[in-house]
């Protein structure tokens, strides 16, 4: 379960690097590639990053094309399926963004020894069991 939190973890981390490129090298490779994309010239507008000896940490960010990027986490036990003890990781945060038909989405989760938990108004839910007679 550990690894699905570092490569939660990572994903997140990627998809936050690569929104939150210089607005110098967006703008080469919108020019490079023909791409008529605004969010291609995307700059970022606030970020922040702050940690501290404890594991605990934040970050966020704000793009220019109203992308919005929160997380925050800290060390955890947690117990694994052998019944030991292991340092794990809590994250939890939200992001939202402006879609091409004008409504902003935002989805708020949690990542945890339960596994990625996503939620927000669009994300279809599982509609509880059928009573039985």
């Amino acid at each position: 379960m550990f690894k699905f939190f570092v490569a939660t973890f990572a994903v997140l981390s990627v998809i936050a690097y690569s929104s939150a490129m210089p607005q110098q090298q967006a703008a080469a490779a919108a020019s490079s590639s023909g791409s008529s994309n605004p969010d291609a010239s995307a700059t970022v507008v606030t970020s922040s990053f702050s940690d501290d000896a404890a594991g605990n940490f934040a970050y966020n960010y704000e793009i220019s094309n109203q992308i919005k990027f929160d997380t925050k986490g800290s060390p955890k036990q947690i117990t694994d399926a052998d019944g030991k003890q292991q340092q794990g990781e809590i994250q939890q945060g939200s992001y939202s963004f402006v879609a091409p038909d004008g409504q902003t989405y935002t989805v708020e989760w949690i990542a945890d020894e339960n596994g990625f938990q996503p939620k927000g108004a669009h994300i279809p839910t599982i509609p509880p069991p059928a009573a039985s007679a």
